[in-house]
């Protein structure tokens, strides 16, 4: 069971990235200020150790590194489908928007998840499931009250070939 303070920051997180960012001076300009910026980078972070606790996480990135990637990894300026192909072999993708609330701002981040068959953890613009085949493809954060929801949602899809295939193939 997660700590109340992974639980306080989880639910921080959460109720950040539902609306645009407030500039210093209070009044909301653009979607995201460089403060709100931050934090939500640092929250994202604190959300992956976290998480961590409960269900494995590679994290092959700069920050939080905790494993090596692979010897054969192209990088992120590497041939897009070598980057797909060395991707494909983990079930889930952490897949956060940085311009979280922007409306109808979505990157690539989802649909290459959903191409190499990863189901994307996500949190971004709420209509993104305009988009995309199906939201039941994807596993939204704002769907799950705390780490220890997220993490025994993806330890029951991890655990049942049946239901990880049913997500993929929607």
């Amino acid at each position: 069971m997660g700590s109340a303070a992974e639980a306080e920051a989880y639910a921080a997180y959460v109720r950040r990235t539902r609306g645009c960012g407030v500039m210093d001076s209070g009044a909301t300009k653009g979607c995201v200020s460089a403060n709100a910026f931050n934090t939500i980078q640092r929250d994202r972070i604190n959300l992956l150790v976290a998480l961590s606790k409960h269900f494995p996480v590679f994290s092959m990135g700069r920050c939080e590194q905790n494993i090596a990637p692979p010897p054969d990894d192209v990088g992120r300026l590497g041939d897009f489908e070598q980057q797909q192909e060395m991707k494909s072999n983990y079930m889930f993708y952490f897949a956060l928007e940085n311009g979280v609330q922007c409306p109808h701002y979505m990157t690539e981040k989802i649909f290459d998840a959903l191409t190499r068959g990863s189901i994307p953890i996500y949190i971004g613009w709420d209509g993104f499931d305009d988009y995309i085949p199906s939201k039941d493809a994807v596993i939204d954060l704002r769907d799950y009250a705390s780490i220890d929801q997220l993490a025994a949602k993806l330890a029951q899809i991890a655990s049942s070939e049946s239901e990880y295939l049913s997500l993929i193939h929607i």
